[in-house]
């Protein structure tokens, strides 16, 4: 259900840093219903972005458009995969948001 949920925001072409918080609030409903692999790796990446700022628009601009074309489309091809083994998605994922901030 959380992915379901979660995907429309993630593909929003207006997602804005102020939608961080957000992301982070369903991720944690999500891990706290449910303790998956990839629904704690959601939450990381979402608190990690709120404990550095983003959510209150806190990045440079090429971070932000970085994460917006490389980290959130490997978001949404993990929530595609689901529920089959997303392991080389998160994978691909971790890279991603590794290289971005």
């Amino acid at each position: 259900m959380y992915p379901t949920t979660l995907k429309p925001l993630l593909t929003n072409p207006a997602f804005i840093p102020n939608d961080i918080t957000e992301a982070a609030s369903q991720c944690a409903e999500w891990f706290k219903n449910t303790a998956s692999v990839e629904s704690f790796v959601f939450l990381s990446i979402f608190r990690n972005l709120q404990s550095l700022g983003w959510n209150h628009q806190g990045m440079l601009t090429s971070d932000w458009n970085h994460f917006l074309t490389d980290v959130l489309p490997r978001m949404v091809a993990v929530l595609d995969t689901l529920p089959a083994d997303p392991s080389a998605q998160l994978r691909a994922l971790v890279i991603g948001y590794h290289s971005s901030i």
